[in-house]
């Protein structure tokens, strides 16, 4: 099961591991943790795709999301010391 966070929560998961993100990415997680839903802890695909891609297609926007988030579990595991 996903384990959900709220707004708070993902800043303070952002500054544990900003050392393995680059700017760019500190910025887009930020930018998603903006979209949190506070009823529900979650954040609309639409929306999302937007604050985490540059693509305006559809498909490529959800290909370069799944490498962000790929990106982000790699930079988790790095900075946790976590396989």
């Amino acid at each position: 099961m996903v384990q959900r966070l709220d707004q708070e929560q993902v800043l303070a998961y952002v500054d544990r591991i900003k050392d393995e993100l680059s700017k760019t990415a500190q910025d887009r997680v930020r930018a998603l943790a903006g979209l949190i839903d506070p009823a529900d802890l979650t954040v609309a695909l639409v929306d999302a795709l937007a604050a985490a891609t540059t693509s305006t297609d559809r498909a490529k926007s959800q290909a370069a999301f799944r490498k962000f988030r790929e990106m982000l579990a790699e930079a988790t595991r790095s900075a946790l010391k976590l396989e």
